[in-house]
């Protein structure tokens, strides 16, 4: 103890001598630095994935920072990371940077510049004849190390890779790349750039150009391109081998990742048409961020060792004395604590606090209270904090297992939440903005026997709407057996009344229907915006998934459930029944397939649902003619509707149209109705495997394409597609 506590002492005074990177930013620019000519000389071998290309032994102690970080393996951009566009400039003129130009499938990103026009080319700003394409990270980043392997186009337009933001303070630019493939004289050119636009003491714009060149044409093939930055030095990698080198004087602020293609008619010159449509391909982006250091500018890591006590847990405090860019590594075993257990950890967007689990040990950290404090308090509470990623712990027990109490930007990522006395997550207790709530294990909830107990699985926003959770993702989860005594329920994910802008996505949720029965998935809408509730597979519900209001609901599997598939009607706590699109779900043995109550709701839409509940009824329906109904594939019983070869068609039987029912295999089987019949005008972009629909589209979850076989996730117990 004593030998620790020195080294706590030296680490502390190690940090009051260190001063922040924003004093560097001067009016000093770099000198020329280095820059390679001739050859490359040796490049170095890939052993491994996890590290860059340049530093494969780690000697310089990377770990992975996923936030901007892509194989590009999924059938679309993934929206929690990249716009498809950029957001505040519309390209140079006179391309235009065309969001339809993006594309992401083979594994890679692909980005193209066409001779076209489009309507919605502003012409009066110059934009005409081409448009071409941009990506750029949601987030910003500073310091770290940056690599893709690519192939430019072949063309006059451009292929880009840089950093940039523009504050009223600060704007500079990094430029890993900008790579006239197809220009003549240019074809073998490496263009290195950095750029000084803006800083509190400099007005005027100047930049520092480098090139090396090639020994052969840089868009004939793939190469890995590289950049490091830190706060003393920025260099540039091409296939593993430093290129260029500069000392850091003025990039410091955070800045966005950018990949685009722009018309440069002063420097590479306007496309020749012949040489469109080109592609400017990208098989990955990585990036890296040091870890270890005791530098806090750069954050410090902490790691603490399991212990049980009855307060004064040295995580708490550990965790609540927590600065931007600081990491906690919590080591295997039980943290075990009587008292209660509350931190707030604010981060910021550039550097965001981690706590996490020691990586490959076992068992994972868990967190837990003595038995006989079940109903005291609740596990853990954390209390307005702002970019902050909680990764890979356990939190058994608890009145509430995890609380958020207001907060904003908060990842809660592969932790595992099970035997709380009533809720498992809950975000109730004041507005929570831009959560990422993924990859968790929550189960056996509501154990209470002191009382009436709820036992939810995610309780995000209170009734009234007074505190409301907006801008969050819900993905990936795994959430089953969930027990109530009470009416507050055991839904698997509420979402109340007011909150909006959230996504439900690719959820699996069973058995919430131990004591009450709930439903799995439950919306209120009301809010300004809509939440999304798609790809989720629920069964052994009360309800599969209830709606009211401002949402859309597709691509779900629902089966089994205790009193209907989809239940949309009014509600209490909603004053209003509007706006909601059900489509392409599969919805398989119910009570009542689906029930539906629009006699005073407007702008409704119900179209391309797969309903079989054989024996049963599979929709009745109230309000029928206040929504627009279409290519619905119907096994049951119809109430206030029929049959009529448009609104809804006769689905024939489960066992004639999916491929294994029984073994919950709902894929079309061949010759199925299902096939080639969804009404095109309301088919999503992506279906349950978030696999790119083609037309003609396919009625239910899924999108067949001639596959017999589901090439995806077989719905099971546990994680979709795995954890």
């Amino acid at each position: 103890m004593e030998k620790k506590s020195f080294q706590k002492i030296c680490l502390c005074l190690l940090l009051v001598a260190v001063v922040g990177t924003d004093s560097l930013a001067d009016n000093r620019k770099p000198a020329k630095g280095w820059i390679r000519t001739g050859e490359l000389g040796p490049t170095p071998e890939r052993v491994t994935d996890a590290f860059p290309l340049s530093d494969q032994a780690n000697e310089r102690n990377w770990t992975k920072y996923e936030l901007m970080s892509d194989e590009f393996e999924a059938a679309a951009l993934d929206p929690s990371k990249w716009y498809p566009t950029n957001p505040r400039w519309l390209g140079r003129q006179p391309a235009y940077f065309y969001p339809g130009n993006v594309k992401v499938g083979d594994g890679r990103l692909d980005l193209a510049m066409r001779k076209q026009d489009i309507p919605e080319m502003p012409k009066d700003k110059g934009y005409h004849t081409y448009t071409s394409a941009a990506v750029q990270s949601k987030t910003k980043v500073k310091y770290g190390y940056f690599e893709v392997r690519c192939k430019p186009m072949k063309s006059h337009g451009s292929s880009s890779f840089w950093f940039y933001d523009n504050t009223p303070e600060r704007w500079t630019e990094i430029d890993v790349f900008e790579i006239g493939g197809g220009a003549p004289g240019f074809e073998k050119k490496y263009n290195m750039n950095v750029h000084v636009f803006r800083t509190p003491t400099e007005q005027e714009h100047w930049s520092m150009h480098g090139e090396w060149v090639a020994p052969s044409n840089l868009a004939d093939g793939y190469h890995v391109y590289g950049l490091e930055w830190d706060e003393e030095q920025i260099k540039w990698y091409f296939d593993g081998v430093l290129v260029r080198r500069i000392e850091n004087t003025h990039w410091h602020q955070p800045l966005t990742l950018n990949f685009d293609s722009e018309t440069m008619p002063k420097w590479f010159g306007l496309p020749k048409d012949s040489d469109l449509p080109s592609t400017y391909s990208i098989e990955y982006v990585r990036a890296w961020k040091k870890q270890m250091t005791t530098d806090r500018r750069l954050g410090t890591t902490f790691e603490i060792y399991p212990a049980t006590v009855d307060s004064q847990e040295e995580f708490e405090t550990v965790a609540n004395s927590l600065k931007p860019g600081d990491e906690l590594i919590l080591h295997g075993g039980v943290y075990s604590q009587s008292g209660r257990r509350a931190v707030t950890a604010k981060g910021t967007a550039d550097k965001p606090i981690v706590i996490r689990a020691a990586r490959a040990e076992t068992p994972a950290p868990l967190l837990t209270r003595p038995a006989d404090n079940i109903d005291r308090h609740n596990n853990i509470e954390f209390v307005d904090c702002a970019y902050l990623i909680i990764r890979g712990l356990r939190f058994r027990g608890g009145s509430s297992g995890v609380r958020f109490i207001r907060g904003h930007h908060v990842t809660f990522e592969e932790c595992e939440i099970f035997e709380t006395g009533n809720n498992a997550l809950t975000m109730n207790s004041g507005d929570c903005d831009a959560f990422i709530i993924r990859k968790n294990h929550i189960h056996h909830t509501g154990l209470s026997v002191s009382g009436s107990t709820e036992g939810e699985g995610m309780y995000i926003g209170v009734h009234n709407g007074s505190r409301i959770t907006t801008n969050t993702l819900v993905e990936g989860n795994y959430i089953h057996h969930l027990r109530s005594t009470s009416n507050g329920g055991n839904d698997g994910i509420e979402i109340k009344f007011g909150s909006y802008g959230n996504i439900v996505r690719d959820n699996v949720i069973h058995d919430t229907n131990i004591g009450r029965q709930y439903p799995g998935i439950f919306v209120y809408g009301g809010g300004p915006a809509i939440n999304i509730v798609e790809g989720n597979v629920i069964w052994k519900a009360g309800e599969g998934i209830q709606v009211v209001s401002d949402a859309i609901v597709r691509n779900n599997i629902i089966l089994d459930c205790s009193m209907t598939g989809i239940t949309a009607a009014p509600h209490a706590a909603v004053p209003h029944v509007r706006n909601v699109k059900i489509v392409n779900n599969t919805l398989v043995n119910h009570p009542k397939g689906v029930l539906i109550r629009w006699n005073k709701a407007s702008d409704m839409v119900f179209a391309n649902n797969a309903v079989y509940c054989p024996g049963s009824t599979a929709i009745d329906g109230s309000g029928i003619g206040n929504g627009t109904f279409s290519a619905n594939y119907i096994e049951g019983r119809l109430v206030a509707a029929t049959v009529d070869g448009s609104r809804f068609h006769d689905g024939k039987t489960a066992s004639a149209v999916f491929a294994e029912p029984a073994q919950k295999s709902y894929w079309p089987r061949p010759g199925s109705v299902l096939i080639n019949h969804a009404d095109p005008h309301f088919a999503p972009e992506l279906d349950f495997n978030r696999t790119l629909r083609k037309p003609p589209f396919d009625v239910g979850a899924y999108e067949s394409e001639g596959r017999t076989k589901n090439p995806g996730w077989q719905v099971q117990a546990g994680f979709k597609g795995g954890r």
